[in-house]
This record gives structure tokens, sequence and C-alpha cells, in this order.
């Protein structure tokens, strides 16, 4: 049995304008790990799987890259790099995924994270969505299709009705592991 529960966050001013065949973008990723039938330790290091959904109007996204592309210019991040939200637990740890973040401090992350999420949410189209499936209390016994599938629909749906009737949302997900 999944344990699941959406939750769906507006920011900004809160008010919805219709604009007429408006294109969105949502990106899609994971925090979590699943495990079909899990022993204690995993279930105790993996409470949760959750997916996060972050959708932007095409418009607001194209600003949105051009202002991190100046604060990655301003922080010294290489264009074929990005700052995961891992490594500030990694540098924390002493370990580092690449070599570019030997050179940052916690918190120059911490202060980079906080510019990036600034920039998003003065954005009037962002909305993000979250899917939560909760395996701590119990094990799931589902497939981990089956969980991937209920997250993605319930985002889809979301992202859907948001959609009508002229808007067209386009998500984008990297790859599944």
């Amino acid at each position: 049995q999944i344990n699941g529960l959406s939750l769906k966050q507006k920011t900004g001013n809160g008010k919805r304008s219709v604009n007429v065949s408006e294109t969105y973008l949502v990106f899609t990723d994971e925090a979590g790990a699943y495990n079909k039938r899990p022993n204690e330790k995993f279930r105790h290091s993996h409470p949760f799987y959750i997916r996060s959904n972050v959708r932007f109007s095409a418009n607001d996204y194209r600003l949105f890259q051009n202002e991190i592309e100046e604060l990655n210019k301003r922080y010294g991040i290489p264009v074929e790099e990005e700052i995961k939200w891992s490594d500030l637990w990694e540098i924390h740890k002493g370990k580092y995924r690449s070599e570019f973040l030997k050179s940052k401090s916690e918190d120059t992350l911490k202060g980079y994270y906080r510019r990036v999420f600034n920039r998003a949410v003065d954005k009037k189209s962002l909305e993000f969505i979250f899917t939560v499936t909760c395996v701590y209390p119990q094990s799931c016994y589902q497939a981990e299709e089956e969980v991937l599938k209920f997250h993605l629909q319930e985002a889809m749906q979301r992202v859907n009705m948001d959609a009508q009737p002229n808007r067209f949302a386009t998500i984008i997900m990297d790859e599944l592991n």
C-alpha cells in the first residue's frame, strides 16, 4: 500500500492570470530512495521518497536562466558544472564530487542557494508540486515503477488542471534511477 500525499503550493502574489496559449516548463526530480522490500536500516536512512516538480512559464524560465548564468559567474561556477543541494552536506563532511567545489565554503553555498531561491520566487508563474511516499512506518511492497507512476501521474494531473484550457506544459526530467 502506498502512503501517498500530494501537496501544492502557490508562490508569488498567489493570483492566476489567464494568458492564452502560454507555455510552461515543469522540471521534476526525486529526493530519497525507494526499495520494494526495504530492511529496517534502509527505511531509517530513507524514510521518504519525494518527487519535486517546479513549474515556470517559458518567459519566466528564460529570465531565470539568465539570472542564474550571472549568479554562476559571480560565484565562479564553471559553465559545465552545477551546484547541487547535496554539495552542502558533502562539503561539510570534507568530500567533493568536483574539483571546483574545493574552493567553496559552506557559507558560500548557503549564500548561493539563497540567491537562487530568491530569484526563483520572484517569478509570478513559479509553482511547486510535491508528492510524498512515506516508507518508514510501514514497508511498501509496490514495485518501484508503480511508485514512480503514482508520483508522475499526480504531478501531471495538477499541471494539466492548471494548463486548461489554452496552456501547454512540457515536463522535463533527468534519467530515472
